[in-house]
């Protein structure tokens, strides 16, 4: 991302990447070591390029990318259906991504992995799991001549009379992604 964000025109091979280095002291959250947990290193993975980017912003202006949501929104739902087995489901989803030089963000966009949910249609016919309403949450991208992308608004139910459990994985219910460039903040990630 660096690389591609200083020179976008010269090639990728060992040569380009070489000037680079990226160290991290042993036993910090960006080099762990056992037996430190890492089960949701994917969030650290989205925010850190949003530092270096963020760092980098006042020396390149117009070429860094806003912040946008920047961890993936990951949701497990899982217990026991009607028929009394148990389900397991992992469910991914994205905010909208910041606003980019000279265009609008990406609307439910996980950057930098561009990772995807697994389709409706799929989550419902391999779980108890049903989708009420899923769609772009108007507005959500932030004010700006160019805007951020829109998130998402989810909203799911299960089909089981027992109990189940939804342990959720999300970053920016606290801190709204920054805009750049006079761009305003976008909205904070928020669950019901």
């Amino acid at each position: 991302m660096l690389k591609a964000t200083i020179a976008p025109d010269v090639p990728s091979n060992e040569g380009s990447f070489r000037p680079v280095s990226v160290s991290a002291p042993e036993g910090s959250v960006l080099n762990a070591v056992h037996p430190m947990p890492t089960a949701s290193r994917h969030i650290i993975g989205h925010l850190a390029p949003v530092c270096v980017l963020g760092a980098l912003q006042p020396v390149l202006p117009n070429k860094i990318p806003a912040e946008g949501a920047a961890a993936i929104f990951a949701m497990q739902v899982h217990g026991v259906d009607r028929a009394g087995e148990s389900f397991s489901n992992v469910v991914f989803n994205a905010g909208g991504a910041g606003a980019r030089p000279g265009k609008d963000g990406l609307n439910a966009t996980t950057f930098p992995s561009g990772v995807k949910g697994t389709p409706i249609e799929i989550i419902e016919n391999t779980s108890p799991i049903l989708v009420y309403e899923k769609e772009l949450r108007e507005n959500s991208g932030g004010d700006g001549e160019f805007r951020g992308g829109l998130g998402q608004t989810i909203t799911f139910g299960v089909r089981t009379d027992q109990p189940f459990h939804v342990p959720l994985m999300f970053e920016r219910t606290r801190y709204a992604p920054l805009g750049y460039e006079g761009g305003l903040e976008g909205e904070k990630a928020r669950y019901l």
